[in-house]
């Protein structure tokens, strides 16, 4: 038959813990958590429920490192905006299981336009960033 057609796979149903609750974006393709304002992202179908307790650490290691965080998009950026209008967007939990390690994306108001810059942070140390636009 043709044109073939790939049959759509399902959306898993969202998922809660109570205090805080996933779903699935089909067009990310990943789960994704909010939480305080940030959205955090986790690949793979069914959702690994020990999400929900990362969540918690690692927005606990994001207010540790807040400073650090801001004062390195602050070196980063070059173009003229409100710099104080930063903050985390995302966070990437992709290999948080094994190893602790995530990305962030932090990024500003329409001041910055398109711009983010992008951290890796493994065991609470900031590994590395580079701005993105």
């Amino acid at each position: 038959m043709w044109p073939f057609k790939k049959e759509a796979e399902p959306i898993p149903e969202s998922v809660s813990n109570g205090k805080l609750s996933a779903h699935f974006d089909s067009r990310l393709k990943c789960w994704v958590i909010p939480f305080e304002g940030i959205d955090f992202h986790l690949p793979g179908i069914p959702l690994n429920e020990g999400a929900f307790t990362w969540v918690e650490e690692i927005s606990t290691t994001l207010r540790s490192l807040s400073r650090e965080i801001q004062n390195r998009a602050e070196e980063s950026v070059e173009i003229p905006c409100d710099k104080s209008k930063g903050r985390v967007l995302t966070v990437y939990m992709d290999s948080y299981l094994k190893s602790k390690r995530l990305e962030i994306d932090f990024g500003g108001d329409a001041s910055w336009g398109d711009l983010w810059i992008t951290m890796v942070i493994e065991n609470g140390v900031i590994l590395d960033s580079f701005v993105q636009d």
